[in-house]
C-alpha cells in the first residue's frame, strides 16, 4: 500500500486516518495485507467524510467565484 501511495504527486494532499484500514474505507470484503483496524468503520468513514468536506470547501473557496 505504501508503494501505491508513493505514486501520488508530491503536491497531493494526504490524510492519515490512524487506526483505519483499506477494508473499512468503503466497506470492502477482506483485503490482503490490510492490517487490523483499531477504530470502527463508522469512525473511519466519518473522518473520510470530514476530510472530503474540508477539501471541497477549500477547493470551492479557491476556484469557484
Amino acid at each position: 500500500m505504501i508503494q501505491k501511495h508513493m505514486q501520488a504527486p508530491h503536491s497531493a494532499d494526504r490524510v492519515l486516518i490512524e487506526g483505519g484500514n483499506h477494508r473499512q474505507h468503503a466497506d470492502y470484503s477482506f483485503q490482503r495485507d490490510d492490517g487490523i483496524a483499531t477504530i470502527t468503520a463508522e469512525e473511519q468513514q466519518n473522518q473520510i467524510i470530514a476530510a472530503t468536506i474540508q477539501f471541497s470547501t477549500l477547493w470551492n473557496s479557491q476556484f469557484v467565484n
